[in-house]
């Protein structure tokens, strides 16, 4: 509880506020504001009212104060109490333990909401009340670096809280928390869509001029205000011609030519659904007499780009934009159902997500698949919308808003899970990575363990470079203190947003046993080193394999490597030669086929047949490595 005296003028600041928990180990300092140039004093109280540690400093003229405190070790509870003439606060349930940086764009931002019913127990039991989440407020500033966080609350890792908490810092957290038992904060910086230089100061954009001339043309307010304006209005005009053209909003739909339609596939191939605007869409379900009357889920997948979703006439529900999966709740289901969906496209051509399932979901688990085949009917036809101005996306927005003020807290590290809006930046993206991370490290005066995400299995259209990126993510571990977590095996092939974030997690957490704890052993994936000639064959060796390679599956050899050769020609390696692996190595002989002038693995955007993992069951990063001719 923090207590305020009528009218206080005394406060800390937000992230100081109470059920936080601060960095064990290292000194740190507590701030806030209060009178100008007055005397401020704070204790801190330990359960039992003994103070454990004092200090006392003056505001400066605007009123901010900071106050520094010797390091303590992991544990609480405990209280500050705040002094500053007649003004008294008391910040409570403050802990000692390891705080961690979750930053990045969506798949960070994720919260546990979107996979409770990947995680139904988790979801639901919560975890330790001493793991908890500050979520930063999501701004953006163009003008200056903030050094001052006003908003945002610390939240406890409790059954009514878990909805808000990242799902991947969840598992993160709770993974550390099994293996440490200390207090962990989490501390979410993400906001969905963001690439690389808007987490970027001004400093380390300084050798990307096309960068600081949009955060110069950024920080004209007046300019951005008429942006957003101008969308506003564009918008809203947009939806209005929408809804006054679309003949399902002005007739009975019931006495329209409705066409057969299989809504797994494609619309890009129906040339009379490729234009955005609306089409109708309805099929009937009869449903078994003892599911009738029950509450059940109806789950559609996800649809480009909105939709307004319908039930024997009553709506029950709507999403505006393509990401989020449609899922509806319905309650006293009846015997026989029509649904009807109105899906808008906005930008480009409209429809379902391919692979996803269609289905009625009770809550004893009970599934009834929807029928593929549906009917349709046009709304009407509109000319795409254009993309509306993104200013988080901008060059060092998100930084000085969201990541700057943090800098004079005391962390552990940083878990970086980002990269989707940038795949296809893997030439500059590189220099922006090292730049951020350095600039980052010089400011917290600390060489920080920074562990990052490679991006996952994906192959919908905007995954076509996907496949370079990641191979450009693994060469990042160049940087010292960093590692790299493997996400091959866990996306999805039709999802931006893959829901299995507890392994994510947990992998994030191992690379954290490596590089910020110092554990023994081996916690990351196996990435390549380098590949030796041995004769007419080639070795492969890697670094982070535990005491041997391993294979995944049934498969007894290999798989998931291929060969490619100076005619342009492509081999898998398993049908041009012996494979195997050989200790913590992997020997490639009896080629039948000379001058080989690369090798790579898992190069595909959903390599489903690469089966090579350490002891640890972490699969090996994809590669592409050149080499001599053989």
């Amino acid at each position: 509880m923090e207590i305020y005296m009528e009218k206080c003028s005394l406060k800390v600041e937000a992230v100081f506020s109470p059920h936080a928990v601060l960095q064990r180990n290292k000194s740190y300092t507590l701030r806030g504001k209060s009178e100008p140039e007055t005397k401020v004093s704070a204790t801190l109280l330990d359960a039992e009212g003994v103070g454990r540690a004092f200090a006392t400093t003056c505001s400066d003229k605007r009123g901010y104060w900071t106050i520094g405190f010797p390091a303590m070790t992991a544990g609480g509870p405990f209280v500050f109490q705040v002094v500053s003439g007649k003004e008294q606060l008391l910040i409570e349930d403050i802990y000692f333990g390891d705080v961690w940086v979750m930053a990045g764009q969506s798949n960070m931002q994720l919260p546990m909401e979107r996979v409770k019913y990947q995680y139904p127990e988790e979801y639901a039991k919560g975890t330790s009340s001493i793991i908890r989440q500050f979520c930063v407020p999501i701004e953006y500033d163009f003008s200056c670096e903030r050094d001052y966080m006003e908003g945002g609350e610390w939240i406890e890792g409790n059954p009514k809280n878990i909805p808000r908490f990242s799902a991947v810092g969840f598992f993160f957290a709770e993974t550390l928390y099994k293996k440490y038992q200390v207090p962990v904060g989490l501390i979410l910086t993400a906001v969905g869509g963001t690439p690389v230089k808007a987490w970027m100061s001004k400093q380390a954009l300084d050798s990307f001029p096309e960068e600081l001339e949009e955060l110069r043309l950024c920080a004209d307010k007046k300019h951005v205000e008429e942006v957003l304006e101008t969308d506003t209005i564009r918008e809203q005009m947009w939806w209005r011609e929408l809804d006054e053209k679309d003949q399902g909003l002005k007739k009975d739909l019931s006495t329209q030519m409705w066409q057969p339609i299989d809504v797994r596939k494609s619309w890009d191939n129906l040339e009379e659904l490729r234009e955005p605007g609306s089409i109708w869409l309805r099929t009937k379900m009869h449903i078994p007499s003892r599911l009738v009357g029950k509450k059940c889920r109806l789950s559609l997948g996800t649809i480009t780009d909105a939709d307004q979703t319908y039930v024997n006439g009553k709506k029950i529900g709507e999403t505006t934009y393509k990401y989020p999966p449609r899922e509806y709740w319905l309650d006293n289901i009846a015997e026989e159902l029509e649904i009807t969906v109105r899906v808008v496209a906005i930008h480009e051509c409209g429809g379902f997500t391919r692979g996803k399932k269609h289905e009625l979901i009770w809550e004893d688990g009970t599934r009834q698949p929807i029928p593929d085949i549906w009917e349709y009917v046009r709304g009407c036809r509109m000319k795409p919308l254009q993309e509306k101005t993104f200013f988080e996306r901008k060059s060092a927005g998100m930084y000085q808003a969201m990541f700057a003020p943090l800098h004079h807290l005391a962390i552990k590290g940083i878990c970086w899970y980002q990269g989707e809006t940038d795949a296809y930046e893997e030439l500059r993206y590189p220099i922006f990575f090292y730049n951020m991370i350095k600039d980052w490290r010089q400011r917290w005066r600390e060489n920080l363990p920074v562990l990052f995400v490679q991006l996952p299995n994906y192959t919908l259209n905007d995954s076509a470079n996907w496949i370079r990126f990641r191979n450009m993510q693994r060469e990042l571990l160049y940087i010292q203190n960093t590692a790299m977590v493997v996400t091959i095996d866990l996306g999805e092939d039709n999802d931006l947003h893959p829901v299995r974030k507890k392994p994510v997690g947990e992998r994030l957490a191992m690379a954290a046993f490596q590089e910020a704890y110092k554990e023994k052993g081996c916690w990351e994936s196996p990435v390549i080193k380098f590949v030796q000639r041995e004769n007419n064959s080639l070795r492969l060796y890697f670094d982070y394999t535990g005491e041997m390679l391993q294979i995944k599956g049934e498969s007894l050899v290999p798989l998931g490597f291929e060969l490619l050769f100076s005619d342009g020609s492509c081999f898998c390696a398993e049908d041009i030669a012996s494979i195997a692996i050989d200790g913590t190595t992997i020997l490639i002989w009896n080629v039948k086929k000379s001058r080989i002038t690369e090798i790579r693995y898992a190069w595909n955007n959903s390599p489903a047949m690469a089966n090579i993992c350490n002891d640890k069951g972490l699969p090996l990063s994809p590669f592409c490595l050149p080499i001599k001719y053989l």
